[in-house]
């Protein structure tokens, strides 16, 4: 079992009514499966995520959730593996904000 500590969380907005569909489509199947997405970069998508020149490598996980016809999508980083036990994870520091399994 993996666990990841999110450092960073972008939410991903829609800029017309073709994305809005797409972003709509994709959280509302990721919300159904309760599932996150992996997001990797370069040519054959395998790679961390750099957001900026020269940055910190990321791995990228997309989240979505569905509240009726509301929707927030939202792009998780975190350079970060945690090998403890998520009850013990959450016990050492209150600064954690999500733990997800996967």
């Amino acid at each position: 079992m993996r666990m990841f500590i999110f450092k960073k969380s972008y939410q991903v907005q829609h800029v017309n009514g073709l994305t809005n569909d797409f972003l709509f489509d994709m959280a509302k199947k990721l919300s159904d499966a309760d599932a996150m997405m992996l997001v990797g970069g370069g040519q054959k998508g395998n790679e961390p995520l750099v957001m900026a020149n020269g940055g910190t490598p990321y791995r990228a996980f997309l989240e979505g959730r569905v509240d009726g016809d509301k929707y927030v999508f939202i792009l998780r980083l975190t350079n970060m593996e945690s090998r403890l036990r998520a009850k013990e994870l959450q016990l050492q520091t209150k600064c954690i904000t999500y733990v997800f399994k996967l």
